[in-house]
């Protein structure tokens, strides 16, 4: 109990210094009061107060408070409902670079509503989202990830997604010293990733996944491919015991060992090797090494250039849910390349599942 009366305590806090920065006019501030009020996140909920706000800073040109005035009209909250109005906010909104603008926009020309139906015109809105997703999105971990069992996520396991206590991860530093191999991967892992009140650090976590494979752990052996995938920065050297552990058949490892000699990090570059590594990654539907060969077939990356090949592992890995492979599939479809051109097939690619969530907004 006490923990939570003291992040509420805190959230409090966190909201009033908002407040004074917001009244001064600071514009980022303001976007997120306004959407605090909204929704009723941390502060009271006053639909009024925030339409006044996002009027506001819609004159001053803000693409956030042109989206959220589309989406009151189009939702008749605290003003009477109109689809013309929440069109022309959500177009302003797209136009300032707004990507949830651009979001509904698409899913609106998608579904015809309130604008012609038009494919052509929610592919435009769709791939600009999608360039920014594909330019921001890392490769994802799949699901050979061994997690450090906290204290705290074992009594309360509906925590596992919030911060945690600095004494505990310092607690967990201090057998990460001592040797603990299992607190050295788990940490190796936040910061691989980020989050958990943890900064992301590749240095760091390659530094604690070393640590561990040295004392002959095979999960960070394999992480520490993964930190090549996830860093050019971090100079990775792959001693002759970890070489032979990845030949042995870890998928996770086998993949990174794919990406170093793909990039030349730690290991001149062999796209020869590149390639078998994804490949024994891929026959194990490991998801990264299906992508990496998918791209290296789309780009003619040491092996002849084949649409078909790089439809057929862009295909596989989608069915695991990679981002980047809806991406690549859906340019594919747009652009004609490797098939039959088909706007209705690239924007359900681009757009997969994802399109009802949005319906919310028009």
């Amino acid at each position: 109990l006490f923990p939570l009366a003291e992040e509420q305590a805190q959230q409090r806090l966190q909201a009033e210094e908002l407040l004074k920065v917001a009244e001064k006019g600071h514009q980022k501030a303001m976007e997120k009061v306004a959407y605090a009020m909204l929704f009723g996140d941390y502060m009271n909920q006053n639909v009024t107060k925030a339409k006044e706000m996002f009027e506001k800073l819609a004159i001053e040109g803000s693409p956030k408070a042109q989206t959220a005035l589309g989406f009151l009209y189009a939702a008749g909250l605290g003003v009477n409902s109109s689809q013309a109005k929440a069109l022309v906010y959500y177009t302003f909104g797209a136009l300032g670079g707004n990507l949830v603008a651009h979001m509904i926009l698409g899913y609106r020309y998608w579904g015809g509503v309130g604008v012609p139906q038009s494919c052509e015109s929610a592919l435009t809105h769709y791939r600009l989202v999608a360039n920014q997703v594909a330019s921001d999105v890392s490769l994802t971990g799949g699901s050979a990830v061994q997690r450090i069992r906290l204290l705290d996520e074992v009594e309360n396991p509906g925590s596992t997604s919030g911060m945690l206590e600095e004494d505990l991860i310092q607690y967990y530093q201090f057998l990460a010293e001592k040797g603990d191999v299992q607190a050295q991967v788990g940490l190796g892992q936040l910061h691989l990733h980020g989050g958990r009140g943890v900064e992301q650090n590749h240095q760091r976590a390659y530094d604690y996944f070393t640590q561990a494979a040295n004392a002959g752990n095979t999960h960070a052996m394999a992480f520490l491919g993964k930190v090549s995938e996830m860093s050019e920065c971090v100079v990775i050297h792959y001693p002759s015991h970890l070489l032979a552990f990845f030949i042995q058949g870890n998928p996770v490892g086998q993949s990174g060992l794919g990406m170093a000699y793909l990039y030349g990090r730690g290991v001149p570059v062999n796209y020869e090797l590149a390639l078998k590594y994804f490949q024994k990654a891929a026959e194990q539907g490991w998801v990264d090494g299906q992508l990496q060969l998918g791209t290296m077939y789309y780009n003619g990356i040491g092996v002849k250039r084949d649409y078909k090949q790089a439809l057929k592992f862009f295909n596989l890995a989608s069915q695991a849910g990679h981002i980047l492979a809806f991406y690549n599939l859906a340019q594919m479809h747009a652009t004609g390349t490797g098939v039959m051109r088909s706007c209705h097939t690239a924007v359900e690619v681009r757009h997969p599942g994802a399109a009802s969530p949005f319906s919310l907004l028009c």
